[in-house]
């Protein structure tokens, strides 16, 4: 009985840091990252080199929403 219930505490606390822990991997150094909304939730996506976050930054897309609340400030952090 006690056994059972100290395997029981463990996989509580384990489960409970694989849950607070974080599942996405670091952004890579030139990269923003992006998370875009859809009708399953949202997705992320990394937008990596200079030209490629210009472009994305002073594009329609960063611009209009639902985009622009989350993308601008990650373009002006970016330096864009």
């Amino acid at each position: 009985m006690v056994i059972a219930a100290s395997l029981f505490a463990l996989a509580v606390i384990i489960g409970t840091i694989v849950a607070i822990g974080s599942s996405s991997p670091a952004t890579p150094a030139g990269c923003i990252r992006i998370e875009i909304p859809s009708t399953m939730g949202a997705s992320a996506s990394n937008i990596c080199g200079a030209k490629a976050i210009s472009s994305f930054c002073h594009g329609a897309a960063a611009n209009s929403p639902p985009l622009n609340a989350t993308a601008l400030p990650k373009c002006r952090n970016a330096g864009y």
